[in-house]
């Protein structure tokens, strides 16, 4: 099947470019919007896509990378929107893979030279996976003629958007390393200061923005302030012809994910519990029941959604507070997209806007973490390191190691190496003299080695075989490609080294630490704004809609609660006072911060390795103000006890 490889232009005079669309793809229709996009890619013009929620942001870049000649790149943080694209790019007759961590060696190395040979039409990658070298080297090859670049979920580049990703800043620079003929960036949600972020970092003029409202009719959004919202919720999922079903329900915390899945399901309904403790296997499992309408009410955190399709969802329910107005326009415009009507409610309580906050305050890294993850990424010889590592011994989340590298690389302080994996695991497909024939007396030792320690650290690996760390991994990797050992790799690591430039590690951390104090800052902001959006008299959709464009609606939209003459007051923030305990009951912990993040319930990297949330006064506290659990000026006093 050839196609894209003809111009758009050599078929114009005898099918329209949305014509082609709709045949290619079997659409019956395109929605607003779309046919300019693709008209713009389809020229070699860059531009910026802010569609809503189901609205068909990836049919626009997959019908122009179809239409174009060569190879488009898609780069995206959502590793099941990917497999469930490539399969249906599959489907259609289209050659599209996914290059992740998640392919085993023998895949990876088909799909690297299947790239170099010009034969992939769309390749979905990861932002991280864009530095692998043998990708990088596939890239490069002659056969491969590179067309569209295209960023999904683009507002992870700017920090004003609501899930900032520091791995996403790294892309315009990529970018222009790389011929491509255009790009394409695409978002649900964008403020004009997350538009203006865009814009400046691919250089996309304003005529080139196609802004869509995220206003959509279909969805009646409603806003409940009760005493007993699981009272009221179960009347909900029950009333007549279960109309509300299929639902999502979303929960702040896994314990209260499970809590109310066991609730739920005690009384009679068909719920199921998703969240990111489960593993792999059991998420699949349930997210395939899900979609495939075996189960009729999935109450999940946010771990569940992005990259979802699943269009017959008739109902989306917040029990919680969402973290900004962004988060909950995209979480609940997860009802509907098959255009039908359905519903979004959302349940507010004074006691839920302190618990809000909290997590805000918990999410942000203190001093003493980040200066610890600093210090480990100056070392005084070459090292390997992971962020996972990093990320559970300094109690930080993973983009601060990736920040803070980011920075001391800058400032030529370290280098990096290679890029490589922590751990390996070999296994022996082949008798050992069967392997060992033939061999010189070097490579001799270094199997013998292999077989005595079959499990361990690639950096011990290459000590006792007296190589460098890239060496000692390209060896395991050899291993493997000969079809003699089996190799699995894992924990993504770094091998680094000192730079010539200096750089003190409490500077770089104070640095870094002010500004996670500013996005707190932003963080707070936005959710006071959401705040006042689902408690104002004004119309809900026109004011999502000023705060996301800068315009409102034309009129009033007639259904949600504030335009029923539902709109409510959120009852005063109930600062509870920490309930009383033994404080030697408590688990042991470093620092300040800690303990207040365990009291309220929020796994940290270091609480989630321990698994401190089985523990019984695992969030005893979430209702008593950070600042009483936690003290104001903790940074400052460790600072200087430091």
């Amino acid at each position: 099947m050839m196609l894209g490889m003809a111009k758009a232009s050599q078929e114009e005079d005898e099918e329209s470019l949305a014509q082609r669309v709709l045949r290619i793809f079997g659409k019956e229709a395109l929605r607003p919007g779309q046919e300019k996009i693709i008209r713009f890619a389809v020229e070699g013009k860059s531009a910026l896509g802010i569609l809503p929620t189901g609205h068909g942001k990836s049919l626009c870049y997959q019908a122009a990378a179809v239409m174009r000649e060569g190879m488009s790149v898609v780069v995206s943080p959502l590793l099941a929107l990917m497999r469930e694209q490539v399969n249906h790019l599959r489907r259609l007759g289209i050659i599209a893979h996914r290059y992740d961590s998640s392919l085993e060696a023998t895949e990876r190395g088909k799909l690297l030279a299947e790239i170099a040979g010009g034969g992939v039409k769309l390749l979905y990658v990861a932002p991280e996976s864009l530095e692998n070298e043998a990708l990088l080297k596939s890239l490069r090859s002659q056969a491969v003629v590179l067309s569209l670049f295209v960023v999904d979920e683009a507002h992870c580049l700017s920090q004003w958007g609501h899930s900032f990703r520091p791995d996403y800043l790294k892309l315009p620079t990529w970018l222009r390393q790389h011929p491509f003929a255009c790009t394409l960036a695409f978002t649900a949600t964008a403020t004009p200061r997350v538009r203006a972020d865009l814009q400046r970092a691919f250089h996309i003029p304003d005529g080139r923005v196609v802004s869509i409202s995220p206003y959509r009719r279909n969805i009646q959004r409603l806003v409940r302030c009760t005493s007993d919202p699981l009272a009221d919720l179960l009347l909900f999922l029950r009333e007549e012809d279960h109309r509300h079903l299929p639902a999502i329900i979303y929960t702040r915390t896994r314990k209260n994910a499970e809590e109310l899945t066991a609730t739920l399901t005690a009384a009679g309904l068909d719920a199921l519990c998703y969240h990111a403790g489960l593993s792999q296997d059991a998420r699949e499992k349930i997210q395939d029941d899900f979609l495939a309408n075996r189960r009729s009410i999935l109450v999940a955190t946010i771990a569940f959604g992005m990259g979802i399709d699943k269009p017959d969802v008739r109902s989306v329910v917040h029990v919680n507070l969402p973290s900004s107005p962004e988060s909950y326009l995209q979480e609940s415009g997860r009802a509907g997209r098959d255009g039908l009507p359905c519903t979004s409610l959302l349940y507010l309580s004074g006691g839920d806007r302190t618990l809000a906050r909290n997590r805000l305050y918990a999410a942000e890294p203190d001093f003493e973490g980040i200066l610890r993850c600093a210090r480990m990424l100056l070392p005084a010889e070459p090292d390997v390191v992971s962020f996972w590592e990093l990320s559970t011994q300094c109690d930080v989340s993973e983009d601060v190691p990736q920040r803070l590298l980011d920075t001391l690389c800058r400032m030529r302080a370290v280098r990096i190496i290679c890029q490589g994996y922590k751990f390996y695991k070999a296994r022996p497909l082949l008798s050992a003299s069967t392997i060992m024939n033939g061999r010189c007396a070097k490579e001799k030792k270094r199997l013998e080695w292999l077989f005595e320690h079959r499990e361990g650290e690639v950096a011990q690996a290459a000590s006792d075989w007296r190589c460098t760390y890239p060496q000692a991994l390209e060896q395991l990797r050899e291993c493997e490609a000969s079809g003699e050992w089996g190799l699995q790799l894992r924990q993504r690591a770094l091998c680094i080294a000192p730079g010539k430039g200096n750089a003190d590690a409490r500077e770089v951390a104070a640095g870094l630490r002010s500004a996670y104090e500013e996005r707190l800052r932003l963080d707070l902001e936005k959710l006071s704004c959401l705040e006042d959006i689902l408690c104002s008299h004004a119309c809900l959709n026109d004011s999502m809609e000023r705060y996301l464009t800068g315009k409102g609606l034309p009129a009033p939209c007639g259904h949600c609660s504030a335009c029923l003459g539902q709109a409510i007051t959120l009852p005063e923030s109930s600062n509870e006072p920490l309930p009383s305990f033994e404080e030697t009951d408590l688990p042991h912990f470093d620092r300040p911060s800690q303990r207040a993040r365990f009291l309220i319930g929020f796994c940290s990297p270091a609480l989630l390795f321990r698994r401190l949330y089985s523990h019984p006064l695992f969030g005893i506290a979430g209702r008593t103000e950070w600042k009483m659990l936690c003290g104001e000026n903790t940074d400052a006093k460790q600072s200087k006890a430091d």
